[in-house]
């Protein structure tokens, strides 16, 4: 491992054997003068290839402890959901450290989508209340209770891949926002609050996120070769109120965000509400 240039003394940029650069955390590891040789590997705790450049600079503002905090997160995050957004590992450090000026001046902020995005990513959430936890270890100060959402959200999209900055997190949040008009929508149907609990809706949670993205155009729709149609006008007559629950959510889809749903998409959809519905 080549050390290229330092970022500070727990930071570096490096080159790999193979001649691809990346950002090295490590214990000291941009001490010596740079440039140089690291024969000891062991004393690389992490690493992240792909960083953006232009988010680089951002490295030089932000604290040991905090960088320290935000590459264990990612550790946590990547172990649950698989490969993230290698920027992630700055913007998501930038606004610790932001979060952390806020506390210690006293400034509480609410994240007024807590709710929605508990309901909506409860296993980014759950990682969410552990980074707090890694946050106060590293950097000493207890963060509230609603930066674990926060967090979620910032993990959400480095999920979806999407650019990182303020493109990404808006898509996120607008995508909770919309799967939650759509829950509201069923419990219309079903005439009361459901259980969220229940493996059914965690499953139907899961369709909707896969659906919102593949209306974004951030993932592929899967291969036709089936009767959608004809399989839309069985459930029409099986499961009425599954079908005219879909129907309301498409026309709620296409007066909200001008998105036309497929028959295949309307026949998963309304499979999918229809579990729903019977596990409640």
């Amino acid at each position: 491992m080549f050390i290229v240039s330092k970022i500070n003394n727990n930071v570096a940029i490096a080159l790999d054997d193979s001649g691809r650069k990346l950002v090295v955390f490590g214990r000291g590891i941009g001490f010596p003068k740079t440039p140089y040789e690291l024969k000891d590997s062991t004393q690389i705790e992490c690493a992240f290839y792909g960083i953006d450049k232009s988010l680089l600079p951002m490295l030089v503002s932000l604290s040991d402890k905090v960088l320290e905090a935000s590459a264990e997160i990612i550790e946590l995050a990547g172990d649950r959901f698989g490969e993230l957004n290698p920027n992630l590992v700055l913007t998501l450090a930038d606004h610790l450290q932001f979060a952390i000026s806020r506390e210690e001046g006293g400034i509480h902020l609410e994240n007024p989508l807590s709710t929605q995005i508990g309901i909506v990513y409860p296993r980014e959430v759950e990682v969410g209340w552990k980074d707090l936890d890694v946050c106060e270890r590293c950097c000493g100060i207890r963060l509230p209770d609603s930066e674990a959402y926060t967090i979620a959200v910032h993990i959400v999209s480095a999920e979806m891949d999407q650019a990182s900055g303020a493109g990404g997190m808006h898509l996120v949040m607008e995508s909770t926002e919309l799967i939650e008009e759509i829950v509201s929508i069923v419990e219309s149907f079903a005439g009361g609050v459901l259980d969220h609990k229940c493996y059914a809706y965690t499953r139907f949670i899961t369709h909707l996120r896969y659906l919102v993205s593949v209306l974004l155009g951030d993932a592929e729709p899967p291969e036709g070769g089936i009767d959608a149609d004809g399989m839309l006008a069985m459930i029409r007559k099986a499961y009425p109120a599954a079908y005219a629950c879909t129907e309301r959510i498409v026309e709620h889809l296409r007066k909200r965000s001008s998105w036309e749903c497929t028959s295949e998409q309307r026949l998963y959809l309304a499979m999918h509400v229809n579990q729903f519905l019977k596990a409640q």
